[in-house]
């Protein structure tokens, strides 16, 4: 009900303030939902996914925006990604070559296409759930408070972004844990994005940037950088990316109490290539490929929550994904997709992992697991 009556708000200040204000929205129907794992039954459903509002209002140099956010999948809820507010900020635009954002939003960083049927992997697009396959750190679509700077200069077909953001989890140095989605204190934690964006012709874009997290409670400072390419031309469209990340976390973060399990290192890499065919005026065509590794160590501790030099155990997680769609137009602003995805999973131990062994029925130290699943699945989205 309490979304409903914010879903009402939000339609009524856009009318109210039609003179200035702008609303759209998105809408995401599951009509088809057919997954099976190894070693588990298979499930099936349909269903409502997603729903997205945003108002912007413009006068003058000064924009607003906000976005409403209810992603209802399983994923979102149960894992760590259940927003109701994106974003709400304010943007100062000067000359058209100089943006100035400050609130909340998603971070600029990096620029992995949306899957065949699917967001990609680290997105929620896994068919495993977050106790097989734990999701990148660093994704962009995580809402952060943040202060941002775009650069457009004049004819070099070029944007640059320097963000200056923190979560909205505070941890002290003392490791107390707290929850607060206004303010972040520049003492417990700090971060910085920077994203270079050339378009040398309307065929091509081509992407880097970097990302770099400190909080003091962790033993060290996370960073990540990313590249990312596109070519999109009269029938075909072309995607490649690639991220290399280096996590550290506390004892008391996000990741630790929901996961029930604490991780102090994780090594990540992302690779992702795909392609869209216009196959007629109704009809495209496409195909995603993923590929996912990690390096999780865990490190003893002292006790009062301080890492030692010795480590206590890796996990180390590879998974690919491949994905098969096809999108059907229906009307201009609405779309049914079709497809079907297969993923390999496979976790190996190294080391005495007490949780790990604990949550994986007691491997033993080298064990191999290994999965498959298989989904196939039909969804309705409608642009408004």
């Amino acid at each position: 009900m309490k979304h409903i009556a914010l879903i009402t708000l939000l339609i009524f200040s856009a009318n109210t303030f039609a003179a200035s204000a702008k609303l759209q929205g998105f809408i995401g129907l599951g009509l088809l939902d057919y997954s099976k794992i190894s070693n588990e039954d298979a499930t099936s459903g349909i269903g409502f996914d997603k729903f997205t509002a945003t108002i912007t209002g413009k006068r003058e140099a000064f924009a607003a925006k906000i976005k409403l956010n209810l992603d209802l999948s399983d994923d979102a809820i149960n894992g760590d990604k259940f927003y109701l507010f994106d974003e709400v900020n304010v943007a100062y635009n000067y000359e058209d070559m100089l943006y100035v954002t400050v609130g909340k939003g998603l971070l600029p960083f990096q620029s992995f296409h949306y899957g065949a049927v699917r967001p990609y992997s680290v997105d929620g697009g896994s068919l495993y759930d977050h106790t097989n396959f734990r999701p990148a750190h660093f994704r962009n679509d995580d809402p952060a408070l943040l202060t941002s700077v775009k650069f457009v200069p004049e004819d070099l077909n070029l944007t640059y972004e320097l963000t200056f953001f923190g979560r909205e989890h505070d941890v002290n140095i003392d490791r107390d844990y707290e929850s607060n989605d206004k303010t972040f204190k520049i003492e417990n934690q700090r971060g910085l994005t920077e994203k270079l964006t050339w378009t040398p012709s309307e065929n091509y874009k081509f992407v880097a940037s970097g990302y770099w997290h400190k909080m003091d409670a962790a033993p060290s400072a996370s960073y990540a950088g990313h590249l990312y390419h596109e070519y999109k031309g009269e029938e075909w469209n072309i995607w490649t990316g690639y991220l290399y990340g280096q996590y550290y976390a506390h004892d008391e973060s996000n990741d630790a109490q929901k996961n029930d399990y604490h991780v102090a290192e994780s090594q990540e890499h992302i690779g992702q290539v795909g392609a869209e065919y216009d196959f007629t005026e109704l009809v495209n065509l496409y195909t995603n490929l993923e590929y996912y590794y990690t390096v999780d160590t865990e490190y003893q501790t002292d006790g009062s929550g301080n890492w030692l030099s010795n480590r206590d155990g890796e996990k180390t997680t590879h998974s690919i994904r491949l994905e098969l769609g096809a999108k059907f137009k229906m009307a201009k602003n609405a779309f049914v997709n079709v497809g079907a995805i297969h993923e390999r999973n496979s976790i190996k131990f190294s080391g005495a992992i007490d949780s790990d062994k604990e949550r994986y029925s007691g491997h033993a130290t080298g064990d191999t697991l290994k999965s498959n699943a298989t989904a196939g699945l039909a969804t309705l989205s409608y642009w408004f």
